[in-house]
């Protein structure tokens, strides 16, 4: 098996596409509207503390499974002997196509403004209504196409020549952009008000909807949903370094999700708008300021070049779960899976694409406050009481260059689970009204 099993091809390769995952558009446009609405620096706070206490936890939680049973996340659950495994392993499997397939609507509308900055179009519009036009129209549709047909072209390839090949490509170029873009926007007038309000905590803000808040931010902005990175530690190698990898994948994503901060912040205060204007903040708020921006069209190319890569990088991840199933546990051939798995999420897509509260709607369920954190508890319950804590710890520190101690079993055996159920439990209280949190 570790000789049929696809395996990444370097150390690099494997952090990149891990950082592909987990660099998206959680980090540049979700990461942003939510510390916007959630008092700026404030929001730092839980979000680090979340970071420590589960999000590098819950990287090595997802890659130890995978590793130790060579596999995907159904696979995995019936080697471990999980109770219904084998039809239980079918939620997070589902979850992550269902993000696959709305995330591609909106890699589609990154694609349509990053062709529209480019043609200067977007410098001649009214940001808001054009918007709302926009997405109310059927042009969408084209858009999810292109943007299916881009990722089902890497998935593909295979692990080494497809996903980690265009990591390996896209990742330092994701970087180079927000580095230019952070610059100019630090250099605005007026950007030390943004500046301000994104290192500066008013702790009066830090309530019970931000800790919420940050929490679904590091579970969605680091994939953790029970099946990319389970798939992703299958193609691991006894002798690679899971917890090192997991430090540098939660650092560098935080790295980049602040910088993208010190991008939109600045920029935001330096023209007087509402850093608090969610979702529409990429799209309606920072049109507007490129189009008041000396260079504006340049660097509205370059933001919405920056989001796509963001948002194909985290599709190409969320397609490989879903396609490594069809592929490892039915047989069946990698170039046939991908294009009918195009197919079926160009279809899920059609009704995101043109109705915007199904949109909101199945991003809130399969995101935050159900489907993922219950993909979440099914790995942890599966690595922790059927694998075993022990054998879990000796997994993880093989090949590793900073060993677990003794701490690490009961944390993941209790500590882990139980901040996942916590989340479940407040997600579905939010969700029917009776706990208030903005999601």
């Amino acid at each position: 098996m570790e000789e049929e099993r696809e395996r990444w091809g370097s150390k690099f390769g494997f952090i990149m596409a891990a950082m592909g995952s987990a660099v998206g558009l959680g980090n540049i446009w979700m990461f942003s509207y939510r510390c916007g609405r959630c008092g700026g620096a404030a929001f730092l706070i839980p979000y680090l503390i979340i970071l420590f206490l589960v999000g590098i936890i819950g990287l090595m939680v997802e890659w130890t499974l995978g590793r130790k049973n060579k596999a995907g996340v159904l696979d995995s659950l019936i080697n471990c002997g999980f109770p219904g495994g084998k039809y239980l392993g079918w939620i997070p499997i589902i979850n992550v196509f269902l993000i696959f397939s709305f995330y591609a609507v909106i890699e589609g509308w990154c694609m349509k403004y990053m062709v529209m900055s480019l043609s200067g179009e977007l410098m001649a519009i009214d940001p808001g209504p054009y918007f709302g036009n926009f997405v109310s129209s059927y042009e969408p549709l084209i858009w999810l196409a292109i943007g299916i047909i881009a990722t089902v072209t890497i998935n593909s390839f295979g692990v080494r020549k497809g996903i980690e090949r265009a990591c390996k490509f896209m990742m330092p170029l994701l970087l180079v952009l927000v580095v230019i873009l952070m610059i100019r926007s630090l250099t605005l007038p007026g950007a030390e008000a943004g500046i301000a309000f994104f290192i500066k905590p008013d702790l009066s803000k830090i309530t019970w909807d931000v800790w919420l808040n940050a929490v679904g931010q590091i579970f969605f902005s680091l994939s953790l949903v029970g099946s990319t990175m389970v798939v992703y530690g299958s193609y691991l190698r006894s002798k690679d370094d899971i917890p090192g990898s997991a430090l540098i994948v939660a650092l560098g994503n935080t790295a980049i999700a602040l910088m993208c901060g010190f991008v939109i912040f600045p920029a935001v205060f330096s023209f007087g708008l509402d850093p608090a204007s969610g979702p529409s903040l990429a799209f309606i708020t920072l049109s507007s300021i490129f189009q008041q921006m000396v260079g504006g069209r340049f660097f509205a190319f370059l933001f919405f070049l920056l989001l796509f890569i963001a948002a194909l990088s985290s599709d190409v991840s969320m397609m490989e779960p879903v396609t490594e199933v069809f592929v490892s546990h039915f047989k069946l051939g990698r170039k046939k899976v991908t294009l009918l798995l195009g197919f079926l999420a160009f279809l899920v897509g059609i009704p995101c694409a043109l109705l915007g509260w199904f949109l909101d709607l199945l991003a809130s369920v399969v995101t935050t406050m159900i489907l993922a954190p219950i993909g979440g508890i099914i790995v942890a319950v599966a690595l922790a009481w059927f694998v075993g804590v022990k054998h879990a710890r000796e997994e993880v520190n093989e090949g590793a260059s900073i060993k677990m101690g003794k701490w690490w079993e009961p944390y993941v055996k209790y500590i882990y689970p139980a901040i996942i159920l916590v989340i479940l439990i407040l997600g579905i209280l939010s969700y029917f009204g009776i706990f208030e949190a903005t999601w």
